[in-house]
């Protein structure tokens, strides 16, 4: 598989076009390579490399990881896999330095992967071990058990004149077929003055008649980095070194990578909405998130954390720890493109030391020896991994920026430099805002898009704050976080004959997207534009987003009210029960408040089939049903709230109209029992109106038996609720006043009572 040509090699000035023509001549006499004399040549020289693999933790290499952001050249996992599902070993192609030295391209698989690794060379196998590494391409060093018999090392003529080819084997069981392709380098030049080559393959390089001229082991390398002549003389690093080095780099991770303990409420803000919850989606439903933290500087942290923002609104807490040692975050913000949030801790955390970010452009830095760190931990356990790594190039990406491509196997890692500094960290970018129930297809097959962040662009991306941080990402009470932002209308799905009728066939693609404006709610943001009944909205554009999002109203739930049924319902079941006016924690407010209250967006209407193009600065909307005040009279078992503008439009309610809805009834309790249903409003109470629940809680407060004025749908009728007359009220309550012995468990009265377990 060819490795994708590094971005900055587009923009940089080519000059293999003036090479090329100086050596047109030459190259038009050149004659066709001797495959024979070649093969010949190194048949006693090229070998066999086995790497025999085993699953580690039930895993494979690559599995649980997920691969960086297009790809770069990952395939030697991939290959892996699909050698121990065949129970087969991985092969390359190597050739012989020594008797028993043997260079080949380094996979750069996790060691734990690798049971043994053998060297076959004239129908024998010899054991083999890593030696030493290359510090500036691939070349991997293996010292065998003994000479290969019959071996013939290779010989280098570094003087020998082109034209170059490269020479690999490839082996399918005891038959082996011989590659040869033109070295072909192409060379570029960047801003800075360095210079690159990049060759069709990696290996053995020879001229047409089989004199070996030195090998390439990385199709990308910078032009003074050596080839020719032999591997013997390029710069390495031995294996008992680059293992003290990675205790080093252990020690680094382990005091700057934290665990990073995240405790969230449960996603219960929006029941109020509907007795039938089902619960909401899996991210939701988490109450507590394991993430790791980048002690960036003394007392502040990167969370990695792809948290959208009503997941950040539910933090209830946020701990940092370090072994024993532990401390409270408090959230500063978060990288508006990427899932990172920024958090500090006051004080010293034990154990803990700040991470030491390497200075160096990483897509300069080719083929150069990195270690990666494949990480995941919480708060009782590190999973820890280390691995060869390197960067074999960049492209260009997101912002149009160069993002390094790290080699095969460092996929979702922390890259070190060998003197431990953190080099780059795995971001992944934050999913583009959309529409509820809508697939997000700017990522390919992939539900998330990571890129390598290198740190000193990290670092300049912190000194700009305003620019690169949201500091409206952060907690938010219970209450805070039920409320939601509006734009004040309704809509109705469209489909082709309605798309049709309204002249916005083309403009809706026949129907499949946006939505008709059903009503308009007095006094909201949408009535202040003129917004109107019967216009289309189509889709919003968000300020920083290229990706416009279309408009859809979500389905309308399927379950309805039973009014009719209502009195046949048992009470046990009203916990069940829907509510009859839809819930205003729909795809559009969602897709709303996940924007932010504050934010800017423009609205496309369709009116008479022309646009109209509306910015809205977003508002957070009156308190709907889910957020009413509440007022809970533990006597009667009976909970009510102020009917709300959603329940208000749904009931056709003047404004003047008093009343408070039921919203809850306990089963068996005294509001149960006189008759109560849930969503009736109570309109008056000893035959004076309320208005509120203010004044109902006052209207209860003489107790005795209350006859209650009960509205439902167009019907009305009269229920008498059975309280306590006030006077016995206080004169139990007058001995317990006096009477220290008595607080406690009065106190214990007031306390919420425990749940009832759903059938």
């Amino acid at each position: 598989m060819s490795r994708i040509l590094p971005a900055m090699l587009l923009a940089l000035v080519c000059i293999a076009a003036p090479l090329a023509a100086a050596e047109a001549p030459d190259a038009k006499a050149a004659k066709a390579p001797d495959v024979k004399a070649i093969n010949d040549s190194f048949d006693k020289s090229i070998v066999k490399v086995l790497y025999h693999l085993r699953y580690d933790q039930g895993v494979a290499p690559g599995q649980g990881y997920r691969p960086w952001r297009g790809g770069g050249n990952y395939s030697n996992e991939n290959s892996a896999r699909e050698a121990l599902q065949d129970e087969r070993p991985l092969t390359s192609s190597g050739f012989l330095l020594a008797g028993d030295l043997v260079v080949t391209d380094d996979p750069m698989l996790e060691d734990r992967f690798i049971s043994r690794i053998e060297v076959e060379a004239s129908g024998k196998r010899y054991a083999a071990v890593p030696e030493k590494f290359a510090l500036s391409n691939r070349g991997l060093f293996l010292r065998l058990e003994a000479p290969v018999e019959g071996g013939v090392a290779v010989k280098f003529d570094a003087e020998a004149e082109g034209p170059y080819y490269v020479v690999r084997r490839h082996w399918t069981s005891d038959d082996w077929s011989m590659e040869l392709k033109p070295l072909e380098e192409t060379f570029a030049i960047d801003k800075s003055g360095q210079q690159y080559a990049m060759s069709a393959s990696g290996g053995l390089v020879a001229t047409g008649s089989g004199v070996a001229v030195g090998a390439v082991m990385s199709r990308v390398r910078r032009v003074e980095t050596p080839w020719k002549g032999s591997p013997l003389e390029w710069p390495t690093m031995d294996a008992a070194e680059f293992t003290a080095k990675l205790e080093n780099i252990r020690q680094a991770a382990a005091s700057g990578l934290l665990a990073v303990t995240i405790k969230l409420r449960l996603h219960t803000s929006r029941r109020d909405e509907s007795y039938y919850y089902r619960g909401g989606s899996q991210g939701e439903q988490r109450t507590e998130i394991e993430a790791v933290g980048v002690l960036l500087a003394p007392g502040k942290v990167l969370v990695l954390s792809d948290l959208s923002r009503r997941d950040t609104a539910r933090i209830e807490s946020m701990t940092v720890s370090c072994g024993e040692a532990s401390a409270d975050l408090s959230i500063d913000g978060a990288l508006k493109r990427f899932s990172g949030i920024l958090a500090s801790f006051e004080g010293d955390l034990e154990g803990a030391k700040a991470v030491t970010p390497a200075d160096i452009k990483l897509a300069e830095e080719v083929e150069t020896l990195l270690v990666a760190d494949r990480l995941s931990l919480d708060k009782f356990a590190r999973d820890e991994h280390f691995l060869r790594a390197r960067v074999p190039g960049d492209s260009v990406g997101f912002k149009g920026l160069g993002w390094p491509h790290p080699s095969s196997g460092a996929g979702n890692a922390f890259l070190f430099t060998l003197d431990g500094k953190l080099a780059a960290i795995p971001l992944a970018l934050r999913k583009t805002l959309r529409m509820g129930g809508q697939r997000d297809y700017d990522y390919g097959y992939r539900d998330k898009q990571f890129l390598a962040m290198p740190m000193r662009r990290l670092e300049e991306m912190r000194s700009d704050m305003s620019e690169y941080v949201d500091a409206d990402y952060k907690p938010l009470s219970e209450e805070e976080s039920k409320r939601l932002a509006w734009l004040g209308i309704e809509a109705q799905g469209l489909d082709i004959d309605l798309a049709r009728a309204q002249n916005v066939s083309l403009a809706t693609r026949g129907g499949e997207v946006g939505g008709i404006i059903s009503h308009v709610y007095k006094g909201s943001p949408a009535e202040a534009a003129g917004v109107e009944t019967g216009d289309v909205l189509v889709r919003f554009e968000i300020p920083g987003q290229a990706k416009p999002v279309d408009f859809k109203p979500g389905e309308t739930q399927s379950m309805q009210f039973p009014w009719a049924q209502l009195d046949q319902v048992p009470d046990i079941y009203f916990e069940r029960l829907p509510r009859p006016w839809p819930s205003r924690d729909n795809t559009l407010t969602k897709f709303l408040t996940q924007v932010g209250i504050g934010k800017k967006v423009t609205a496309v209407f369709l009116r008479k089939g022309e646009e109209r193009r509306i910015d809205f600065v977003l508002q957070l909307g009156p308190r709907d049903f889910a957020s009413a005040a509440k007022f809970e009279d533990k006597e009667t078992g009976l909970t009510v709230k102020n009917v709300t503008y959603e329940a208000r439009h749904y009931f056709h309610m003047d404004d003047s109209d008093s009343g408070v809805a039921v919203a809850e009834i306990k089963p068996g309790s005294k509001a149960s029992v006189a008759g109560l249903k849930p969503c009736e409003i109570i309109t008056q109470v000893s035959g004076k109106p309320v208005a509120n629940i203010e004044e109902f809680k006052k209207a209860l407060a003489d107790g005795g038996e209350l006859p209650l004025t009960v509205q439902r749908m167009s019907q009305s009728r009269v229920v008498r609720l059975p309280l306590e007359p006030k006077a016995q009220k206080e004169e139990k309550a007058a001995p317990e006043e006096t009477s220290s012995e008595k607080t406690a468990p009065e106190e214990a009265d007031e306390e919420e009572p425990l749940p009832v377990p759903a059938e």
